[in-house]
């Protein structure tokens, strides 16, 4: 644990270098330390990019605490980056049978979902999300996307009407929701979204 404790500190200097040394210390001499295999997984994702070397710490870490759903998470992230989406969307899945309430596991698997086409479900991913944090305005954006998939156009302008009620510089916001209004019949004011969108982008 001292050893961890100074390649923390390692690292709020900057040195990864020696912080993965005092890692790989820990582990020489402790191999049952979850936590040292978090760290280095953690270091290698951020600053070597090494998804495979980090992935295999994940795995070492999970072997050793396979009931932490972060860890699964963690693990997620990582075969998405190695294109294994399958095996991403099984550890965000265990992840929330793990802990339900988990957010980041709900919105990442949203995320995943989305971009695989499976949009109902994504859509009830966001909206747990939403249930528990009726701020997150990522979650309401991506869901009007979902909702506008599926042609549910008038949730998806609610939805963008919350987003632009908070986020008003972005012209591509008024873009998508005059494209609802329109498909809704409703051209007066998908022409006035429009016509927002763009003089905005004029400025811009």
């Amino acid at each position: 644990n001292a050893y961890l404790g100074r390649s923390q500190l390692y690292l709020s200097l900057g040195d990864t270098v020696k912080a993965l040394a005092d890692i790989d210390k820990c582990i020489s001499i402790n191999k049952n330390n979850s936590s040292a295999y978090v760290m280095r997984s953690d270091i290698t994702t951020k600053f070597k990019k090494d998804y495979k070397a980090a992935l295999a710490d994940m795995d070492d870490a999970i072997k050793l605490e396979p009931h932490i759903a972060n860890y699964f998470i963690n693990r997620a992230f990582l075969k998405y980056n190695l294109d294994d989406y399958f095996g991403a969307m099984a550890d965000y899945d265990y992840a929330i049978d793990l802990d339900p309430s988990n957010i980041t596991a709900r919105f990442n698997r949203g995320l995943l979902l989305t971009e695989v086409q499976d949009n109902n479900k994504a859509i009830n991913d966001f909206t747990y999300v939403l249930d528990a944090d009726p701020s997150n305005i990522m979650a309401r954006y991506n869901r009007a996307e979902l909702f506008t998939r599926i042609g549910q156009y008038s949730r998806a302008v609610s939805d963008l009407d919350q987003v632009i009620a908070k986020v008003d510089n972005m012209p591509g916001l008024y873009y998508a929701r005059s494209e609802c209004k329109r498909k809704m019949g409703d051209l007066k004011g998908g022409e006035a979204d429009y016509n927002k969108s763009r003089d905005m982008s004029k400025q811009q």
